[in-house]
Formats: C-alpha cells, sequence, structure tokens
C-alpha cells in the first residue's frame, strides 16, 4: 500500500479528489479511482479516503508524507495550502469543466461557451490553413453550426470512406437525428483512457476526412453532409487533469437533458 506522494502526484490527487466529490455518477468516480491509481498510485479504498480532508487528515497524522525534491512537504506549507484551496478555488479548467457538468449551458451563446473555457471558435475552412492555432492538450472539442437557417443535408458529402465504409446516411435519417433550437452539432474528445491524441492531432484527422481522406475520424462524419460544413465552427476546451472522455461524456449528457434526450446531430453514441 502506497503513502509517500511527490508533489507533482499531490497536486494531481488534490484535482481528482476534488473532481471525484463533484456529484459525478458512479460510473465516472470508477474512471476517477483508476485515473488516480495509474497516475498517482493511490488506492483509495485501501486507505478508507472518500474525500481530500480525509487524504489531509492522513498526511497530518504522518500516515501519508509527500516530499519535494528529498524533502518532507510540510502540512501547512504554501502549495499544501494551494491544495485545499483546490476545493473551493479549482484550477481554471477543472472550475469551467465543474461548471459545465454542474450547471446549465445556453448551448446557442458563444459568449456563455466562452464563459465556461471554450475557446477557438473559428470556422472549419480557416482551420485547415491554421492548424497551430489548434493547442497540443487533451481536451474536449465543439462544432457549432452559427447560423439561423434550416440546415441543407448533401445526399453524399465530402467524408472519406475510411477502410470502405460509406460515410453517408440517406437524407431522412439526417433530418431526424438534426437537433433544432441549437448551434451545436458535435461534441467529440481528443486523449482520455489510454490515447494519447491530442486536440490539435484530433482535429486535423477530422479536416483529413473531411476532405475526402482515409483518416481515421468516422465519428462526427454526419457533419461532412451539411452543406455548409467548412462554415462550421470548432472551439475545444483542455480537459486539465480530468479525463477527456469523461468530459466529453458529461458534455453529451448534459446537452441530452436540456434537449428532450437527444444527442447532438452528429453524434451517434454517448
Amino acid at each position: 500500500m502506497k503513502t509517500h506522494y511527490t508533489s507533482a502526484e499531490y497536486k494531481i490527487i488534490c484535482q481528482l479528489l476534488t473532481y471525484l466529490r463533484s456529484g459525478i455518477d458512479q460510473n465516472e468516480q470508477k474512471k476517477i479511482r483508476g485515473q488516480l491509481r495509474r497516475k498517482t498510485g493511490l488506492y483509495i479504498s485501501e486507505l478508507g479516503i472518500k474525500t481530500l480532508d480525509d487524504f489531509e487528515r492522513l498526511r497530518q497524522s504522518g500516515v501519508i508524507t509527500v516530499e519535494d525534491d528529498d524533502h518532507t512537504l510540510p502540512v501547512h506549507s504554501q502549495e499544501s495550502e494551494g491544495c485545499l484551496r483546490a476545493q473551493t478555488e479549482p484550477s481554471r479548467s477543472m472550475q469551467e469543466s465543474k461548471q459545465a457538468r454542474e450547471s446549465q449551458i445556453d448551448w446557442n451563446d458563444l459568449e456563455n461557451l466562452k464563459a465556461y473555457g471554450f475557446t477557438g471558435f473559428q470556422p472549419i475552412r480557416e482551420l485547415r490553413k491554421n492548424l497551430p492555432l489548434i493547442p497540443k492538450t487533451q481536451g474536449v472539442y465543439l462544432v457549432l453550426r452559427d447560423s439561423s437557417s434550416q440546415p441543407v443535408f448533401r445526399e453524399e458529402g465530402s467524408g472519406g470512406f475510411f477502410k470502405g465504409k460509406d460515410p453517408n446516411l440517406p437524407i431522412p435519417e439526417l433530418e431526424n437525428h438534426w437537433v433544432e433550437n441549437t448551434k451545436v452539432v458535435y461534441i467529440g474528445k481528443a486523449g482520455g483512457g489510454s490515447s494519447s491524441a491530442t486536440l490539435k492531432s484530433r482535429l486535423h484527422q477530422l479536416f483529413k476526412f473531411g476532405a475526402g481522406k482515409k483518416a481515421g475520424h468516422w465519428g462526427g462524419r454526419l457533419i461532412w453532409q451539411l452543406d455548409d460544413a467548412e462554415d462550421l465552427l470548432v472551439a475545444w476546451i483542455h480537459s486539465g487533469e480530468v479525463d477527456a472522455q469523461n468530459l466529453e461524456s458529461h458534455l453529451i449528457q448534459l446537452f441530452k437533458q436540456e434537449h428532450e434526450g437527444k444527442r447532438p446531430f452528429a453524434n451517434l453514441q454517448d
């Protein structure tokens, strides 16, 4: 049973334990416990830890130690106080993703989405030419249609035939998938789980697929049957220590709660 941690592991523990107690469901709690084990070696069940306060009590009693550069980190050091403040003052990415999980998002208000930490908001046609604008970090991205006009669907979109599979759906099915009164047409992730993909690499794959190339981005393929696909905006948020897959799942579930159980147009699965 591991009881000694580095200061870097301590910071991760602070963030993930805070996230663990933020009202997430049991399935995601299990994923967070897995991240704690993989990233820090902390098995919370063995130590009877449920909250960050539990971890700190064990540290104060000497059961757990945290060291930085071979020196034990004092219980009341500046770093430990900063860790405790994470419960009420989380980092920017954690705070934004927590807001996105627990508060209502106005999917039609770009300023509201920016307030949650999403950045970018560039048309696909521009990002194709300016990939360096996209960060090399893991996170979640949105594809948005900032238009009040009704969508026009193509019988055959520009998406590539990845592994020989036809990416197109019949127009009646596209119409059935369409979600009214929202700008969001797709929620995607970069990284998470065992994936090392970044927002830049994942969106590059998406754009290549949309240009008819045999790129591995089958998810979101309905985007490319929209007549104005190249005008769609892409925005992204860094997921920090939170698993990108978990954050994506939360945003999709939040979207479904606000749209009568329907996923975004191009999300064909949760």
